[in-house]
């Protein structure tokens, strides 16, 4: 019965530390997740007007923010910063194995996240 017990514990702890780690994975993919919450329109907005995207303190005293358009070099680095996402999600592995066993194909994920960083890009 003890033996039973032993490796039932067994059993648990590699799924705890299975759960972690896909919980991990996950947290890594909720990093993008402005790009499905975010407006894309009302980002551009923001940045044809100022140059950025205001916080939200900035965003209730619009009023008394200046509008600076965005030179060619904030073009230049929003560009490089969408291309890196792009970059960096593509780069990701078709297939995720969380200790050892858990099989999961990233493939939709990605997919999906690469199609929302390229309607970024095209806005």
């Amino acid at each position: 019965m003890k033996e039973l017990n032993d490796r039932r514990l067994k059993i648990m702890e590699r799924l705890r530390d299975t759960m972690k780690e896909a919980n991990d994975w996950k947290d890594e993919v909720e990093e993008n997740s402005y790009l499905w919450l975010d407006d894309r329109k009302e980002h551009m907005r923001q940045f044809l007007l100022y140059g950025r995207t205001l916080d939200e303190s900035e965003l209730e005293n619009r009023e008394q923010i200046k509008e600076t358009p965005p030179n060619l070099s904030q073009f230049q680095n929003q560009i490089d910063l969408f291309q890196s996402i792009y970059n960096e999600i593509d780069n990701w592995d078709q297939t995720i194995v969380f200790n050892s066993w858990l099989r999961v194909d990233a493939r939709p994920i990605k997919r999906q996240l690469l199609t929302l960083v390229t309607k970024w890009i095209d806005l």
